[in-house]
């Protein structure tokens, strides 16, 4: 990815309808670099986002074999919460909270508020603390489930102090850019 070309094809169009932003996959040992790539051009979001567990994507099925869900879910979050705390002074938006959800192999894949109250606690604690808007991604929201499942947790960042929160649709195709708005 090169920002300056990504500027430079998209800054023309900037305005009230049109921001530019970018993601940066969240890593204790990428946080120099991260904090440096997005510092390179006048970004107007940057949306934050954990992606990995145990050192994999959460894509990659193999990243859950010999762990139970308690276990990956606790430790994805861990790392969420630590990981905002450390990039959360250049980052604006934390992305999909729920990202796990996507690809974890287990019969009920969501967050369950109750059983992982704590740690989501952590996690939307952090945010608050450190000013990072919370990404409301609508990709999965076609899922009843999923929406029910997301739900506590944007009442209880409201709860928690939380004021603001973004929708993304997280679209990696132009037939998805807004879905489920």
């Amino acid at each position: 990815f090169d920002p300056e070309a990504y500027w430079r094809a998209y800054e023309g169009m900037r305005g009230a309808a049109l921001r530019l932003g970018i993601e940066v996959g969240m890593q204790p040992q990428t946080r120099d670099s991260s904090r440096s790539f997005v510092e390179r051009e006048p970004f107007d979001a940057v949306i934050g986002s954990q992606h990995l567990l145990y050192g994999s994507d959460v894509y990659d099925a193999k990243t859950f074999a010999g762990h139970t869900k308690d276990e990956a879910y606790l430790e994805y979050l861990h790392q969420m919460e630590k990981n905002l705390r450390l990039h959360g002074d250049f980052i604006d938006i934390l992305g999909h909270i729920d990202y796990i959800c996507r690809y974890a192999p287990y019969e009920n894949p969501e967050l369950d508020d109750a059983r992982y109250a704590d740690a989501i606690d952590a996690v939307l604690r952090a945010a608050v603390e450190t000013h990072t808007v919370l990404e409301l991604n609508t990709r999965r929201l076609g899922d009843a489930r999923a929406a029910a499942a997301l739900l506590p947790i944007y009442r209880r960042y409201r709860e928690l102090g939380g004021r603001y929160v973004t929708f993304g649709s997280d679209a990696h195709t132009a037939d998805a850019i807004g879905a489920h708005f």
